[in-house]
């Protein structure tokens, strides 16, 4: 019976030491069973349509609503893609948007474009993803689905990306 209070004391004891020095202060502590907000593509959130997230739906990317861009050539998009007045009210909340890379634009076009989602028009949008030589880059065609390479100089459109 020694051994158990014994036991049972010392065992309080290191609980609640370790308890103090973990809270420091017996203030309250927040809590750290919060739920976290998660998302679903075809969300309307983070400043545009939701169009990937990850396994547990607390980050992902987003396409802006709008085009931002319908006839420029990649270096004005590239330049004016986060000009928030380039942004409907719900994008300009945000400054980090950008022209999306190749994968991300295969993305829009399966995960928006296919269900009729996000006012995407079937022309060519411009991606990232660079080809050989310093001139030309891939744009993804949203009508057939595939990617093409082209010329820097030629006009397209223009639809930002963020991730959150």
């Amino acid at each position: 019976m020694k051994k158990f209070v014994s036991l049972t004391f010392t065992l309080t004891l290191l609980f609640s030491t370790q308890a103090f020095s973990y809270n420091n202060s017996l203030a309250p502590q927040p809590d750290v069973f919060v739920k976290k907000k998660t998302f679903n593509v075809g969300d309307i959130a983070q400043g545009g349509i939701i169009f990937f997230v990850n396994k547990t739906g607390d980050h992902g990317l987003v396409a802006a609503q709008n085009d931002q861009f319908e006839n420029q050539n990649f270096q004005d998009c590239l330049d004016g893609i986060n000009d928030p007045k380039n942004h409907d009210e719900l994008g300009q909340q945000f400054l980090d948007w950008r022209l999306p890379n190749l994968w991300e634009a295969y993305k829009m076009y399966m995960n928006l474009y296919m269900i009729n989602v996000g006012n995407f028009s079937a022309a060519p949008y411009w991606t990232t993803k660079t080809t050989v030589g310093f001139d030309k880059v891939h744009i993804m065609n949203f009508e057939k689905g595939m990617d093409l390479t082209s010329y820097k100089s030629e006009t397209f459109r223009a639809r930002a990306v963020r991730s959150f």
